[in-house]
């Protein structure tokens, strides 16, 4: 007679849920649980291997479940695999006990870099085979696990009568929502190629902790507001109103934020309110290093715009901003032998022109000092620095547009440092040529 086998009771968890690290003393770290994805994921920073040893601490400091301890791992795998953007990256996969949903076991994960995902921790099919069933209905993992809910409420000035109302609001749902209120001003947004973080300066925590986001007060602060939206679509986090995202500005953090998100190569950066910058130098040093750039995040032609070289440099720089109320953004100083103006017509390039710069003398140009701006013909321009001036005018929804960039003469590295709506078609240098140019294109435009 057959002897039947016992079948294997699997345990039921929902598409979110929490995971206990007992050997780290780490409990109730927020989980995705993705079906479609092969193996399990976890966020590590500080990732070095030596002597056949892997080390790595759990997320980085700027997540709530850091604690810098170091694990080490004398059994591992590496494997190469492709990011968002197409580049070769090596990583590392490790076993860990984790206890979920009050299973304990040992899973495994690839090292990566999550810090700008909603969830530190990614659950692939490999971990969840043999042990769970995924029910979609449940929020997270079983009905006696509950986690309120986070509700960012931004504003631009955080009134009494605003926080009463919100902490009521909070009271009614019996701890099934949490309600913050702070403030625009206070969030500093740094990104580079890549790569876009928005933090609140007071406490470092992440715009991604949130579960929505409700711009209040937005059109006053429409440009910083666009780049959270951006972000919290980028990262799946709902967020009101949608038309939030779609409010097209100048401004340069604006630019180069969208741009750095999608991939574009752009100057790292870093953006906070003017009343923050005052004893931020050392930071700024730190994080950029010298010299760098501060200019004014509405300037134009060269104006205010600083290179840092030294802290009195920047107490200067200073003094300005106080005085003229300007908004600033902080950039890494590339160096370089002048910048391109690409001109582009509806996804095209119509011509481009080199503006030399003596980097002896200033990191600004200057007509009288540096001469006229020589054109460049279209064929003498890379693949790279086209791709670069048509995906950067197309991804900020621009049919006319002067893109600016900058070529890093240690490195041959392209970037983009602004894109103009107004690229100045009918003053400066090779008028004829731009108005023969926009002229074809707007014959073009009405004979589609």
């Amino acid at each position: 007679m057959q002897v039947m086998k016992e079948e294997k009771k699997l345990t039921i968890i929902g598409s979110k849920t929490l995971v206990d690290f007992p050997d780290q003393a780490l409990f109730g770290v927020p989980a995705k649980v993705d079906t479609g994805a092969d193996s399990s994921s976890l966020w590590a920073s500080g990732i070095t291997e030596e002597n056949g040893t892997v080390s790595f601490s759990l997320f980085d400091p700027s997540s709530p479940f850091y604690t810098g301890e170091r694990i080490r791992a004398d059994k591992f795998s590496v494997r190469s695999i492709k990011n968002s953007f197409g580049v070769s990256e090596l990583r590392y996969k490790i076993s860990l006990p984790i206890v979920l949903s009050d299973k304990k076991f040992k899973a495994r994960f690839t090292l990566s870099n999550r810090k700008n995902t909603r969830y530190p921790i990614l659950i692939g099919r490999q971990t969840l085979k043999n042990r769970f069933i995924v029910d979609v209905s449940r929020s997270r993992g079983s009905e006696k696990v509950h986690i309120p809910k986070k509700i960012l409420v931004l504003v631009n000035n955080g009134s009494e009568k605003i926080t009463s109302f919100y902490a009521e609001a909070e009271q009614r749902n019996e701890g099934k929502i949490i309600f913050e209120v702070r403030r625009y001003k206070d969030l500093v947004i740094s990104f580079e190629t890549g790569e876009a973080t928005v933090k609140f300066i007071q406490d470092d925590v992440n715009i991604q902790s949130f579960d929505l986001i409700y711009f209040k007060t937005r059109v006053k602060n429409a440009e910083i507001a666009s780049v959270v939206a951006n972000m919290a679509k980028q990262q799946n986090i709902p967020y009101v109103d949608k038309v939030t995202s779609q409010q097209p500005t100048d401004k340069k953090v604006h630019q180069g934020a969208l741009l750095a998100m999608r991939g574009l190569p752009v100057p790292k950066s870093i953006y906070m309110d003017k009343s923050h910058w005052e004893n931020k130098f050392n930071m700024l040093e730190k994080e950029l290093e010298l010299p760098f750039i501060f200019k004014d995040n509405d300037g134009r032609k060269g104006r205010n715009n600083f290179l840092i070289n030294s802290p009195k440099d920047f107490k200067q720089a200073i003094k300005s901003v106080i005085a003229d109320n300007l908004q600033m953004i902080a950039q890494e100083y590339v160096p370089n032998d002048g910048y391109y103006r690409i001109v582009i017509l509806g996804r095209q390039v119509a011509m481009a022109m080199h503006r030399k710069v003596d980097q002896k003398v200033s990191h600004l140009y200057n007509r009288d000092r540096d001469g006229l701006p020589t054109y460049v013909d279209e064929t003498e321009l890379s693949l790279d620095s086209i791709r670069i001036a048509v995906n950067s005018a197309e991804y900020l929804g621009l049919d006319v547009a002067g893109v600016d960039l900058i070529k890093d003469k240690d490195n041959g590295m392209w970037y983009c440092l602004e894109v103009n709506n107004s690229p100045q078609l009918s003053s400066g240098a090779f008028v004829t040529e731009k108005m023969n140019a926009l002229t074809k294109y707007f014959v073009e435009e009405m004979d589609r």
